[in-house]
C-alpha cells in the first residue's frame, strides 16, 4: 500500500529477462528429388508368331484352326486375336 508520505521508487523500469541459453536451428534444406527408373520395364507379353494354318489366337494362349468364327475358342476364354 503507498501512502502520500512514501517516496518515490527511484528504480529504473525492469527490463524483459535475459536469456540463459541461444536456441540455433540448422537451416531447412531440401533434399533434391531422385527419379529412378524402374529395373526392369513390364513389357506386353511376347506373343509367338501364329503358327501354319492358324486362324485364332485364343485368351488362354492356345491357337485355334477352326474353318469358322462360331463357337471358336469357346472352351478357353474366347478369341483374343483373330487371323487371315
Amino acid at each position: 500500500m503507498v501512502t502520500p508520505s512514501d517516496p518515490p521508487s527511484r528504480t529504473a523500469p525492469s527490463s524483459p529477462p535475459r536469456r540463459t541459453h541461444r536456441v540455433t536451428h540448422r537451416p531447412v534444406t531440401r533434399r533434391p528429388v531422385v527419379r529412378r527408373r524402374p529395373t526392369h520395364r513390364a513389357s506386353a507379353p511376347k506373343v509367338p508368331s501364329h503358327p501354319s494354318g492358324a486362324t485364332a489366337r485364343c485368351n488362354d494362349g492356345t491357337f485355334s484352326y477352326s474353318q469358322h468364327h462360331q463357337g471358336t475358342c469357346s472352351h478357353h476364354g474366347g478369341v483374343a486375336v483373330w487371323y487371315k
